[in-house]
C-alpha cells in the first residue's frame, strides 16, 4: 500500500512535520510510506519551501509588530527570495496581552522584503497568513521607503490606528519594477467592508468592536487616497484584505500579483505526481471546517486524489463537516483527536500522543473485523 502522508499543521500544537511522523509511526509494516508535510501559504510555507529547493536561509534582525529587534529568517533560492510575514510580524510573536492590531506593524516584513532586494533577487514571494496586524501593509511600504503624512503635513507611523489619519503617500525615489513580487495565500476577502480585513478579522488580533469600526474607517481612507494618488481601486481586487490588509497593500506599493498558498505549494512540493503514484493519501489539519473544502489545503489534496481514484483519509483535531460534503471529497476516513472524551483544550496540548493512539486504535478495529 502506497501512503502519501501530506498534512498541513495543527495549529498551536504541532508542525506538519511532527503531524506526519506521528501519523507514519502506527501505520503498519506493508503500508510504504511517503511523508510530505504541507502548508497552504500561511505558517510553515518556509519550511516547506526550504525541504523542497536548493537555497539557504537568511537570518537578519527586524522589528517585530511592536517594532521589538528580532533575529528572523527568510529563504533565498537562486534569484527568488521567500518570505513569510509570520516570521517578522505574525501573531505567535506577541502575547496576549500585547495583541492589539491597532498598534502594530508590518514593518518587519518590509525589512525582510528589503533585505531580498539587496540580495539583488528578480522575483518575491510573500506568504503572508498567520499576521499580528491590520496595517493595510503601510508597515512594509514606509520600511521600503514609502512615507505617509497626515493633512497637517506630519509624518505617520505605520500602525492601524492612523490609517485614517493618512492624507498624502510619498513614494520612494527607487522603483522596484524590475522584481517581480507575489502575494501567496488563499483568503479572497476585499480590502474595507463587512467582509473586509477589520471586520472579519481584528477582533482575533485584540481589537474591540469600537476598534473594529475605526480599523474599517482606516482602510477605507488608505484604499480612497491610494485610488486617488495611484489610480488603483483595492476594492475591485480579491484578497486585498488578506493579513490586515497587506495583500491589497502589496498590490498598490509593490504592484505585487496575488496566487493561491495551496496552489504555490502543491506545485512547489511535486504533490500532484506524488499523489497520482499513491494507493492512498492521509492529509489533515487541527480544524477541518468549511473554509478547509473551499479552496484550502485539503480541498486542493482532495480534488488532485478524486479526479485519480484515490481515496483520502483526514486526520484532524475536529472535524465540522457533514459527513455527506466530505464523502463528495472522497475522503473515506476521518480521525478526531476531540471526541466525547477528549477536550480540545486536553488534545491540544497532548496532540502527538493522541494521532498515535486513534491510528493505533483505528487499526486494531480493522484487524478485528477481519
Amino acid at each position: 500500500m502506497k501512503t502519501l502522508i501530506c498534512p498541513d499543521k495543527f495549529k498551536g500544537s504541532l508542525t506538519a512535520v511532527e503531524v506526519a511522523e506521528a501519523i507514519a509511526t502506527e501505520l503498519p509494516i506493508n503500508f510504504q510510506k511517503t511523508l510530505v508535510p504541507m502548508a497552504d501559504g500561511g505558517e510553515g510555507s518556509l519550511e516547506v519551501i526550504a525541504d523542497n529547493l536548493e537555497g539557504k536561509w537568511i537570518d537578519i534582525t527586524v522589528n517585530d509588530p511592536l517594532f521589538r529587534p528580532i533575529t528572523a529568517r527568510y529563504f533565498l533560492s537562486g534569484e527568488t527570495a521567500y518570505i513569510e510575514m509570520a516570521k517578522a510580524s505574525g501573531y505567535e510573536l506577541l502575547t496576549n496581552e500585547e495583541r492589539d492590531c491597532t498598534t502594530t506593524t508590518t514593518f518587519g516584513t518590509g525589512e525582510f522584503i528589503k533585505d531580498a532586494i539587496n540580495q539583488e533577487v528578480k522575483s518575491i514571494y510573500l506568504f503572508i497568513g498567520g499576521s499580528a496586524t491590520n496595517d493595510g501593509g503601510i508597515g512594509v511600504a514606509a520600511a521600503l521607503g514609502f512615507v505617509f503624512f497626515d493633512k497637517s503635513g506630519n509624518k505617520l507611523l505605520p500602525i492601524g490606528e492612523n490609517l485614517s489619519k493618512i492624507h498624502e503617500i510619498y513614494p520612494p525615489t527607487k522603483v522596484f519594477s524590475e522584481i517581480q513580487f507575489t502575494v501567496v495565500c488563499d483568503v479572497t476577502n476585499p480590502f474595507y467592508g463587512p467582509n473586509g480585513a477589520a471586520h472579519v478579522y481584528a477582533a482575533q488580533k485584540g481589537a474591540n468592536e469600537r476598534q473594529i469600526i475605526e480599523l474599517d474607517e482606516g482602510l477605507q481612507n488608505l484604499a480612497e487616497v491610494i485610488r486617488r494618488q495611484f489610480n488603483i481601486d483595492l476594492q475591485k481586487i480579491p484578497g486585498a484584505g488578506a493579513a490586515g490588509g497587506l495583500g491589497g497593500g502589496a498590490i498598490a506599493f509593490l504592484n505585487a500579483t496575488v496566487k493561491s498558498g495551496t496552489k504555490t505549494l502543491i506545485k512547489v512540493t511535486g504533490l500532484e505526481e506524488k499523489i497520482k503514484s499513491s494507493n492512498l493519501v492521509i492529509t489533515g489539519e487541527g480544524k477541518v471546517d468549511t473554509q478547509s473544502i473551499h479552496g484550502k489545503l485539503i480541498d486542493g489534496i482532495c480534488k488532485i486524489a478524486q479526479a485519480n481514484d484515490i481515496p483520502v483519509w483526514i486526520i484532524c483535531g475536529v472535524c465540522e463537516i457533514q459527513e455527506n460534503a466530505l464523502a463528495e471529497l472522497g475522503i473515506t476516513n476521518i480521525i478526531e483527536l476531540v471526541n466525547e472524551k477528549t477536550l480540545s483544550t486536553y488534545a491540544i496540548q497532548n496532540a502527538k500522543a493522541l494521532i498515535k493512539e486513534r491510528m493505533k486504535a483505528y487499526f486494531k478495529r480493522m484487524t478485528v473485523r477481519s
